[in-house]
């Protein structure tokens, strides 16, 4: 079984858990015992931005569920913005510091009233693989890409019309559950 959780549409090769219209299985992906009920069945977890969005309160016992839920030899894939590269540009003066703030936490017209919307954590590369390996993980790292600057601002989206198409950075971590 391999799980796409957050993910959006039909996928033949992942079961997409979201809490969207269009996906597999519509359900909370906090309660991961409500549909995946049993343990040790999983071969993949793969969450593409999706982990900033769990709640930080819920965050390790998140992942200790997830690792649950692993066959041994199974695998959790993240892909993230990573959020040293966009400190970073700001440092570097190439976005503003209100334009790397919506990158990291993105618009309320984004988010709106679902919290599950709002990010509440944000790593780097060095930093989500020690939380994995603190849970007993091989952790690797790979190449996830970069996406595409397209963020407004409800007070000055003019100032954000500057940055539309940047590439900004992700970061690609593999947690490997060791048998």
């Amino acid at each position: 079984m391999k799980f796409n959780l957050g993910g959006r549409g039909i996928n033949k090769e992942f079961t997409t858990v979201n809490m969207e219209e269009n996906c597999d299985i519509k359900h909370d992906l906090l309660d991961v015992d409500g549909f995946i009920p049993s343990d040790n069945v999983v071969s993949e977890f793969r969450m593409i931005h999706t982990l900033e969005h769990i709640p930080t309160s819920l965050y390790v016992n998140f992942l200790k569920t997830l690792k649950r839920k692993l066959k041994p030899g199974g695998k959790i894939s993240v892909v993230l913005t990573d959020a040293e590269a966009a400190m970073n540009m700001w440092k570097d003066n190439i976005l503003s510091f209100r334009a790397m703030k919506k990158i990291l936490f993105p618009p309320a017209q984004l988010t709106g009233l679902n919290q599950l919307m709002a990010h509440h954590n944000m790593w780097n590369t060095l930093d989500l693989a020690r939380d994995f390996q603190a849970l007993g993980f091989e952790v690797y790292s790979f190449d996830a890409g970069y996406w595409t600057f397209d963020l407004t601002d409800e007070f000055f989206p003019e100032e954000m019309a500057q940055f539309q198409g940047l590439k900004i950075k992700n970061i690609g971590v593999m947690a490997l559950l060791r048998g």
